[in-house]
């Protein structure tokens, strides 16, 4: 079998990056799956916005990519302009999602000692690349990363019962769990993703 190497993601593999992530994210994504999301240029931006922090990580295999995770860093009361996501509607729902949680989350409230942590975004590996321990890779690549930027917690939402597991299995702790049943607009239950995946899960890890 061929070795898989992993590397940080330069601005300039951002087309190969959003290729794989549209190939398999945009299909494979618990809460894409769930909405049917078709071409989204909103999320195709928010992919590759975050590359010039040099945070994130791809797995290479035969001179291809084979996973990717994207991590950007968020700073205490940052002001600064905020990626518009309203022109896709299915979009915007999940965005709209994640921000209540992050805000009901409220991590530099929790812990007032951190003015800056890593926002991990995207955990994506090839449906043939899976159960090879690339997940899990990934993240010890970036928290490697973190330990030697100072950058003190990784924050991760997780939407997909596998990389959920990922994390457990790292020891990651997690803060914040809500059935997608339970999360509802105006009575409505916004995303039914297939089984297995029935909560999306928040995870932090201190180092």
């Amino acid at each position: 079998m061929a070795e898989i190497s992993y590397e940080v993601i330069k601005p300039e593999d951002a087309d190969q990056v959003v290729a794989f992530i549209k190939k398999h994210f945009f299909e494979d994504e618990p809460l894409n799956r769930s909405l049917v999301l078709g071409e989204c240029k909103q999320l195709e931006m928010f992919s590759i916005e975050c590359l010039p922090e040099d945070l994130s990580f791809k797995a290479m295999r035969n001179g291809e990519i084979i996973g990717v995770m994207i991590n950007g860093i968020m700073r205490k009361d940052f002001e600064g302009p905020h990626t518009d996501f309203s022109g896709h509607e299915k979009f915007q729902k999940i965005i709209t999602m994640s921000e209540s949680l992050e805000h009901q989350c409220d991590i530099f409230g929790r812990f007032p000692d951190i003015d800056r942590f890593v926002d991990g975004r995207i955990m994506c590996v090839s449906s043939d690349a899976r159960g090879l321990g690339i997940a899990g890779k990934l993240v010890e690549e970036t928290l490697n990363r973190m330990i030697r930027e100072n950058l003190p917690m990784i924050y991760i939402q997780c939407s997909s019962l596998y990389s959920a597991r990922v994390l457990e299995k790292l020891n990651f702790e997690e803060i914040l769990s809500l059935k997608y049943e339970d999360y509802q607009i105006d009575g409505m239950v916004v995303f039914t993703p297939e089984k297995p995946h029935e909560h999306v899960k928040i995870f932090i890890k201190r180092l």
